[in-house]
């Protein structure tokens, strides 16, 4: 086996390697923050998020995480506290919580 063909192996058997730890991870679960179920976006995470902010408003709402039983939304207050604002699989209010020290997703 020449250099070219080992570098060659050597790097598809990485790729490989990758590919299966990519999959492990989504099977344990993976995209999930400290509980909260995955992470939604789309038309669900804008509707989500605007239903939050009606429960703080003034607040910047960061990630919204989708659980067995609806919605929790990451919301930063104006006064620059975090609160996990829970919503019904229908965006309908259930409870404003301190959040726990995660990130909210919105970069800062």
């Amino acid at each position: 086996m020449n250099l070219r063909t080992g570098a060659v192996l050597g790097i598809a058997a990485g790729a490989i390697a990758l590919g299966l730890v990519g999959l492990a991870y989504a099977a344990a679960g993976g995209g999930e923050a400290d509980g909260y179920g995955r992470t939604v976006s789309g038309p669900a995470e804008a509707t989500a998020r605007t239903a939050a902010l009606q429960a703080v408003p003034g607040g910047r709402a960061g990630t919204v995480f989708a659980d067995s039983d609806g919605y929790d939304v990451l919301v930063t207050k104006p006064d620059g506290t975090m609160v996990k604002v829970e919503l019904d699989k229908d965006d309908r209010f259930r409870a404003v919580k301190p959040a726990p020290n995660i990130s909210d997703g919105d970069g800062d």
